[in-house]
């Protein structure tokens, strides 16, 4: 068990600047949450698995995920580097910030007050365990 807050939590994930990749374009990530938002529109199937990875990362190795020295190689790490490229450029585009907006109202619509929250509707659905 830690005997303290882990370094980098919680990450300031508002505003964070990329500026790697080969045709030398900024990519200005404004949150973690837009990369997680497109790797759901994108590949869904790998969701759980870029979560994983990325709290194994925050919480296991202590790194700070919101910053592009540790965020890339998580991506690169399951989706190469071309695949890690386009999340990273997508994240930036008007539907992944429409989505996000759109997710994070349904969140505090259904009482949420920070992350992560879950929803759970297996033996009643319709009716929202919390």
């Amino acid at each position: 068990m830690a005997e303290g807050i882990p370094p980098g939590f919680p990450a300031n994930t508002i505003k964070v600047r990329f500026q790697r990749n080969p045709v030398n374009v900024k990519l200005i990530l404004r949150q973690v949450q837009r990369v997680l938002t497109v790797v759901a529109m994108m590949y869904p199937e790998k969701l759980a698995d870029t979560l994983a990875a990325i709290y194994h990362a925050s919480f296991a190795e202590q790194k700070e995920v919101h910053t592009p020295e540790s965020l890339i190689p998580i991506l690169e790490e399951i989706f190469g580097d071309e695949r890690t490229k386009e999340l990273l450029i997508r994240s930036t585009s008007d539907e992944a910030k429409k989505l996000l907006t759109a997710k994070t109202d349904e969140a505090l619509a259904e009482g949420s007050f920070g992350l992560p929250w879950y929803v759970g509707e297996y033996l009643h659905p319709g009716k929202v365990w919390q």
